[in-house]
């Protein structure tokens, strides 16, 4: 009795997964071969020859024959990894912007009669301004700006151009203007808590000051006083100016 070797009783057969499936027939499997290929053996040239001999019962009776077909299968598309993903890009512009809330206030500041010593017996205090200096507080819930900036202050004293001609010994057409500027904020570059910023401008003068910082966002208060000069103020209109300004940089 010739015996038939199989790789039968083996309720699976393992496929390799490290190639791809061909499209079209994979012999594999084993074929008694009775000596054309040394007995029992699973080369794949030897299964395939067996299969087509088979087709066309060329293939001796006591001969068993086991193929695998994997007609109908494809391979992968595209090469495989075990490693795949993406990183994507943000991005975004946050433009620069300086505030100085003022809302509709009126930006004229009226003193109305700035008042004088009228009186006809005191001729070293006679057209002297009375009442004492006077004080104007312009206070903003927010200033700042989202970058780096420069802050500047200015003021300029009231005075008039009332062209009567005087002696300056005894008259004068300035009324000094003193500004005290307070808010918070931080320096140029890095990261640091905002301290409390003070600008003075002394009434000696037109003035202006500036500093420059980091981004900050504070309350900005100005307090004004006008303070009296001490001589006969000559009549006409008194104009003055106090400003600030925030630039980007």
């Amino acid at each position: 009795m010739k015996m038939i070797s199989l790789l039968a009783g083996v309720a699976a057969v393992a496929l390799s997964a490290t190639s791809a499936l061909a499209s079209g027939p994979i012999y594999q499997g084993s074929v008694t071969t009775h000596g054309f290929f040394g007995g029992t053996t699973n080369n794949a040239a030897a299964v395939g020859a067996a299969d087509l001999l088979q087709a066309f019962n060329a293939l001796p009776g006591s001969v068993a024959l086991f193929t695998i077909d994997s007609s109908g299968f494809a391979g992968n598309t595209a090469s495989t990894s075990t490693t795949n993903g993406a990183t994507f890009s943000l991005q975004g512009n946050v433009t620069p912007d300086c505030a100085y809330y003022f809302g509709s206030a009126n930006t004229t500041v009226d003193f109305g009669v700035i008042g004088i010593n009228t009186s006809d017996n005191n001729p070293d205090a006679a057209f002297e301004m009375v009442g004492g200096a006077r004080e104007l507080d312009i206070n903003s819930n927010l200033a700042g700006c989202n970058t780096r900036n420069t802050v500047t202050f200015s003021k300029t004293d009231l005075s008039t151009t009332n062209g009567a001609g005087f002696d300056p010994a005894q008259f004068t057409n300035v009324i000094p203007v003193k500004l005290v500027a307070k808010y918070k904020a931080g320096v140029v570059g890095g990261t640091s808590t905002v301290s409390e910023q003070t600008v003075t401008l002394a009434n000696t003068g037109n003035q202006a000051s500036a500093n420059t910082h980091g981004a900050w966002k504070s309350s900005l208060d100005m307090k004004l006083t006008l303070s009296n000069p001490n001589k006969g103020l000559l009549a006409g209109d008194y104009t003055g100016s106090v400003g600030v300004t925030i630039v980007a940089f």
